[in-house]
């Protein structure tokens, strides 16, 4: 954007900005534009193009100017919002968690229907699993206010962000945290679980190298599994049924192409009755599902 003083119109800004992402890489630079002009403005999006000619007062401009230099910077959109949308929650992100996806939203949304209607009635117990920013257990207990979730992450950062989104929506007494790896700090509570959810890192060494450019903006120790990306997966299939009471279920996200090794892994432990894995919508194997 011109360092000259100009006014500029909010079409205007958007096709500058619009061409100056493109130039930067970014895929969704339209759409990246408009969202970060209706946030800089605090109207929507439709309205950007219902008074486009309405010129951005300096202020506004700078600190659109920015954002968007952030963006040119391949910073993660959501990262730059400060929150994103998980089943039709708000939730706070930053550089300390992942950006929850859509695949983790299916799984959250599979362990409501699971918890709620296939699962005997009455109280239950659930363990997620590298929680991040709390998005699964978050979502569990908003949905299902007879559910208690231990929510797990090594690190004491993304904690914070997730505490203060069960907090933000009012379910800091349904959802407890415990700082540790995987499922040691509940161990506790082996044979008790009904249901254990995971989001674990599952991108291997050489894939690592070869992600988009917002992804390294991302935590690396919530990405990086080790050299074939099955690690902490594998870990997980081992130590899930201790947990579980019978008849419980592992859901666990895995990553595109692992569906083979996964199901290797699974029929070689006889602690589990059943397994299948679901499809994203972008019809990739992604969520196990696994009955003990």
């Amino acid at each position: 954007m011109s360092s000259e003083k100009r006014s500029w119109n909010r079409l205007q800004l958007l096709e500058w900005t619009t061409n100056f992402l493109r130039e930067k890489g970014v895929e969704s630079a339209r759409l990246d534009a408009e969202v970060l002009l209706a946030h800089t403005l605090g109207t929507t999006r439709l309205d950007l193009y219902v008074h486009y000619e309405e010129q951005v007062a300096p202020e506004a401009l700078a600190r659109y100017h920015d954002l968007v230099a952030r963006r040119g910077r391949r910073e993660p959109l959501r990262y730059i919002l400060g929150y994103t949308e998980f089943l039709s929650l708000r939730l706070a992100v930053d550089g300390r968690v992942l950006v929850p996806r859509p695949e983790t939203e299916l799984l959250a949304e599979r362990a409501i229907t699971l918890l709620s209607k296939e699962l005997p009635p009455g109280p239950k117990t659930v363990v997620d699993v590298g929680t991040g920013s709390g998005c699964i257990a978050v979502g569990i207990a908003k949905n299902l206010p007879d559910v208690v979730v231990h929510a797990t992450d090594s690190s004491g950062e993304a904690l914070d962000v997730a505490r203060e989104n069960a907090h933000s929506l009012g379910v800091q007494d349904q959802v407890h945290f415990h700082q540790g790896n995987l499922l040691t700090p509940v161990a506790g509570l082996a044979g008790e679980v009904h249901l254990i959810a995971a989001n674990p890192p599952y991108v291997s060494e050489r894939d690592y190298e070869t992600l988009a450019p917002e992804l390294h903006h991302e935590p690396r120790q919530a990405l990086l599994a080790g050299p074939t990306g099955l690690e902490v997966i594998s870990a997980l299939v081992l130590a899930a049924p201790a947990m579980l009471r019978p008849g419980g279920v592992f859901l666990c996200e895995i990553g595109a192409g692992e569906a083979q090794g996964v199901r290797q892994l699974l029929r070689a432990n006889t602690a589990y009755e059943s397994f299948s894995i679901h499809r994203d919508y972008a019809s990739i194997e992604r969520i196990l599902e696994a009955k003990t």
